[in-house]
Protein backbone atom coordinates (compact mmCIF):
# COMPACT_ATOMS: atom_id res chain seq x y z
CA UNK A 1 0.00 0.00 0.00
CA UNK A 2 1.28 3.47 -0.80
CA UNK A 3 0.79 4.65 2.79
CA UNK A 4 3.52 2.28 3.88
CA UNK A 5 6.03 4.64 2.29
CA UNK A 6 4.83 7.53 4.44
CA UNK A 7 4.78 5.61 7.73
CA UNK A 8 8.54 5.59 8.23
CA UNK A 9 8.88 9.27 7.44
CA UNK A 10 5.96 10.07 9.74
CA UNK A 11 7.51 8.11 12.61
CA UNK A 12 10.85 9.90 12.20
CA UNK A 13 9.12 13.31 12.17
CA UNK A 14 7.08 12.42 15.25
CA UNK A 15 10.17 11.15 17.06
CA UNK A 16 12.01 14.40 16.42
CA UNK A 17 9.11 16.62 17.44
CA UNK A 18 8.27 14.62 20.57
CA UNK A 19 11.91 14.47 21.66
CA UNK A 20 12.24 18.25 21.36
CA UNK A 21 9.00 18.88 23.26
CA UNK A 22 9.73 16.47 26.10
CA UNK A 23 13.35 17.53 26.54
CA UNK A 24 12.37 21.20 26.39
CA UNK A 25 10.10 20.58 29.36
CA UNK A 26 12.82 18.67 31.21
CA UNK A 27 15.53 21.23 30.47
CA UNK A 28 13.25 24.02 31.63
CA UNK A 29 13.50 22.56 35.14
CA UNK A 30 17.29 22.45 34.88
CA UNK A 31 19.87 20.66 32.78
CA UNK A 32 22.80 18.62 34.01
CA UNK A 33 25.51 17.48 31.59
CA UNK A 34 24.99 13.96 32.94
CA UNK A 35 21.58 13.93 31.27
CA UNK A 36 23.06 13.91 27.76
CA UNK A 37 23.16 10.10 27.36
CA UNK A 38 19.50 9.97 28.34
CA UNK A 39 18.62 12.25 25.43
CA UNK A 40 19.98 9.71 22.96
CA UNK A 41 18.41 6.81 24.82
CA UNK A 42 15.06 8.61 24.81
CA UNK A 43 15.23 9.06 21.04
CA UNK A 44 15.40 5.28 20.61
CA UNK A 45 12.59 4.67 23.09
CA UNK A 46 10.38 7.37 21.56
CA UNK A 47 10.99 5.95 18.07
CA UNK A 48 9.96 2.46 19.21
CA UNK A 49 6.87 3.81 20.99
CA UNK A 50 5.78 5.85 17.96
CA UNK A 51 6.28 2.84 15.72
CA UNK A 52 4.02 0.74 17.92
CA UNK A 53 1.43 3.49 18.37
CA UNK A 54 1.16 4.28 14.64
CA UNK A 55 1.14 0.65 13.55
CA UNK A 56 -1.39 -0.42 16.19
CA UNK A 57 -3.79 2.53 16.28
CA UNK A 58 -3.74 4.34 12.93
CA UNK A 59 -2.63 1.92 10.24
CA UNK A 60 -5.45 -0.58 10.89
CA UNK A 61 -7.85 2.05 9.55
CA UNK A 62 -5.95 1.96 6.28
CA UNK A 63 -5.49 -1.82 6.25
CA UNK A 64 -8.96 -2.93 7.37
CA UNK A 65 -11.08 0.18 6.76
CA UNK A 66 -12.73 -1.28 3.68
CA UNK A 67 -11.75 1.67 1.53
CA UNK A 68 -8.83 0.96 -0.74
CA UNK A 69 -6.34 3.74 -1.44
CA UNK A 70 -8.67 6.70 -0.89
CA UNK A 71 -6.85 8.58 1.85
CA UNK A 72 -9.25 11.51 1.81
CA UNK A 73 -12.28 9.30 2.42
CA UNK A 74 -10.49 7.36 5.18
CA UNK A 75 -9.56 10.66 6.82
CA UNK A 76 -13.11 12.03 6.62
CA UNK A 77 -14.70 8.81 7.84
CA UNK A 78 -12.44 7.82 10.75
CA UNK A 79 -10.43 10.84 11.91
CA UNK A 80 -13.21 12.64 13.87
CA UNK A 81 -14.14 9.53 15.85
CA UNK A 82 -10.50 8.62 16.43
CA UNK A 83 -9.80 12.14 17.73
CA UNK A 84 -12.71 12.07 20.16
CA UNK A 85 -11.85 8.59 21.44
CA UNK A 86 -8.15 9.35 21.92
CA UNK A 87 -8.88 12.70 23.59
CA UNK A 88 -11.31 11.14 26.07
CA UNK A 89 -8.92 8.25 26.78
CA UNK A 90 -5.94 10.55 27.41
CA UNK A 91 -8.06 12.97 29.44
CA UNK A 92 -9.26 10.14 31.67
CA UNK A 93 -5.67 8.98 32.25
CA UNK A 94 -4.53 12.53 33.08
CA UNK A 95 -7.44 12.95 35.52
CA UNK A 96 -6.76 9.52 37.06
CA UNK A 97 -3.11 10.51 37.57
CA UNK A 98 -4.31 13.53 39.56
CA UNK A 99 -2.88 15.89 36.93
CA UNK A 100 0.72 14.80 37.45
CA UNK A 101 3.31 16.68 35.39
CA UNK A 102 4.67 13.46 33.87
CA UNK A 103 1.22 12.61 32.53
CA UNK A 104 1.00 15.98 30.82
CA UNK A 105 4.53 15.64 29.46
CA UNK A 106 3.69 12.30 27.89
CA UNK A 107 0.06 12.43 26.79
CA UNK A 108 -0.16 15.97 25.38
CA UNK A 109 2.70 15.54 22.85
CA UNK A 110 1.39 12.08 21.99
CA UNK A 111 -2.12 13.43 21.37
CA UNK A 112 -0.96 16.21 19.09
CA UNK A 113 1.50 13.86 17.41
CA UNK A 114 -1.27 11.40 16.65
CA UNK A 115 -3.43 14.11 15.17
CA UNK A 116 -0.57 15.39 13.02
CA UNK A 117 0.34 11.89 11.89
CA UNK A 118 -3.18 11.49 10.44
CA UNK A 119 -2.59 14.64 8.42
CA UNK A 120 0.82 13.47 7.22
CA UNK A 121 -0.43 9.99 6.33
CA UNK A 122 -3.55 11.22 4.54
CA UNK A 123 -1.91 14.02 2.61
CA UNK A 124 -2.31 13.38 -1.12
CA UNK A 125 0.80 11.98 -2.79
CA UNK A 126 0.98 14.75 -5.37
CA UNK A 127 1.40 17.30 -2.55
CA UNK A 128 4.09 15.13 -0.93
CA UNK A 129 5.99 14.89 -4.22
CA UNK A 130 5.67 18.62 -4.87
CA UNK A 131 7.03 19.48 -1.42
CA UNK A 132 9.87 16.97 -1.81
CA UNK A 133 10.87 18.36 -5.19
CA UNK A 134 10.86 21.92 -3.78
CA UNK A 135 13.10 20.86 -0.91
CA UNK A 136 15.56 19.17 -3.26
CA UNK A 137 15.75 22.11 -5.69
Amino acid sequence: MENSNNVGITIVKLTAITTVIIWSCIIYDGFDIGMTPYIFLSIIIIFILWSLIILCTIMPFFWFGGIKSDKKLIFKRYFPFYTIAVFLFFLSIIIASDFETIAFMFFIPVFFGLMQSWVWLCKPDNINKKISSQLID
